[in-house]
């Protein structure tokens, strides 16, 4: 628990202290350099017991990169996993080709784990720098690191792909009214694609968001609204879309007997509401807010596809992981409230990320993060 805290707090404050600092001057960059390297590092040196996917795949794939001759050689060799042999063709390339590369010229697993993390952490912290606001960046890695950190130390691939898609609807986007306009965007998701395929979900959300740009009306922002609650009872279609934008492997993933999750929806109340804030700020509001809000209530809605199966909640992921933009957002169109305010608004959403933190990786153990075990113990 103290090593994310104490890692989690330095890289935080760096953040903040930075905060009003010139972006292009060399003392800016050399702190958030600092900062970004805290979390890799704490990611690189964990014990290979701290998050199920190390076992599963990432140390397997590096002892057979290690021992392979060549590329052709490590791709082709096979492994058991689990109950089948197992192969790194089996993975995204790109993925399969940076064990390759940390094997090869570093000789560390360490070196894999820093990479991995660093490419996820990277693409957000460029999303959070694009989009603006002063705060937005310290707030926006604080919601990484309390929401995501953890469960990416897991799912490492697809957080890879999902922060390229963040990446990509962010900084990438253009809000020209033409759509071919948007291929710098469409290549980026393409790109993340290649770590994990479940990335091409961010063409749906690259849709939404050209809807709103285009489109940007209560009537629009009603009618995506009422397609995110439906969700759930519209599993039927939903499945046939995933079988036409080649994620047809997914469909699995949305089956199963279905039931309300209160607990989901509770959890994530804080985030729909902050959400909900900055797209009904009328200084503030955009296609990039509509579009905030839109992904929370997806969140909400295909969480509970988790009652169905504990890896059904993937999907909602690549909604819910627009939340480290909600807060900068909201904060955004609240520059003029009163400063007592703005703090204690601030201090319960940094209260509320603690809690949730604590709630779901330390109380409750999800994603096999708690207690953290450094290799050099």
């Amino acid at each position: 628990m103290w090593p994310y805290l104490v890692s989690f707090s330095i890289s935080i404050i760096i953040f903040f202290s930075i905060s009003t600092w010139n972006r292009k001057g060399i003392g800016f960059w050399f702190w958030t350099i600092a900062a970004l390297l805290i979390p890799c590092f704490l990611a690189a040196f964990r014990a290979e017991s701290i998050g199920t996917d190390v076992v599963g795949y990432a140390k397997p794939l590096f002892d057979l990169a290690s021992r392979s001759s060549s590329f052709s050689d490590f791709n082709n060799a096979h492994w058991y996993r689990y109950w089948r042999d197992a192969s790194p063709a089996d993975f995204e390339q790109r993925y399969v080709f940076l064990v390759w590369i940390s094997a090869k010229l570093f000789h560390s697993f360490p070196a894999l784990l820093f990479f991995t993390q660093a490419l996820t952490i990277v693409p957000i912290f460029a999303a959070l720098l694009k989009s603006g606001g002063k705060y937005t960046v310290p707030f926006g890695m604080a919601t990484y690191f309390f929401l995501y950190f953890n469960v990416s130390l897991n799912m490492m691939r697809q957080w890879i792909a999902m922060a390229l898609v963040i990446y990509s609807l962010v900084a990438l986007y253009k809000r020209g009214d033409s759509f071919s306009s948007q291929i710098p965007c469409f290549m980026g998701i393409l790109l993340a694609s290649l770590f994990h395929y479940s990335a091409l979900f961010g063409v749906l959300s690259l849709l939404l968001l050209h809807l709103f740009a285009r489109y940007n009306n209560k009537n629009a922002v009603l009618l995506a609204c009422a397609v995110a609650l439906l969700g759930p009872f519209l599993l039927g279609v939903f499945g046939n879309v995933l079988i036409m934008v080649g994620l047809g492997r997914y469909v699995n993933y949305i089956g199963g007997q279905l039931s309300i999750m209160p607990n989901q929806i509770l959890i994530r109340i804080p985030l729909v509401l902050f959400a909900f804030l900055a797209a009904s700020d009328k200084r503030f509001c955009s296609p990039l807010a509509n579009f905030y809000f839109l992904s929370m209530l997806f969140g909400v809605s295909l969480s509970q596809l988790v009652s169905g199966g504990e890896n059904n909640g993937r999907i909602a992921l690549y909604f819910d992981c627009f939340s480290v933009l909600v807060f900068g957002a909201y904060l955004s169109g609240h520059e003029e409230r009163d400063s007592v305010i703005k703090v204690a608004t601030a201090l319960i959403f940094m209260a509320y990320l603690v809690f949730y933190w604590w709630f779901s990786f330390c109380y409750m153990g999800r994603n096999a993060t708690v207690p953290y075990l450094s290799i050099f113990s």
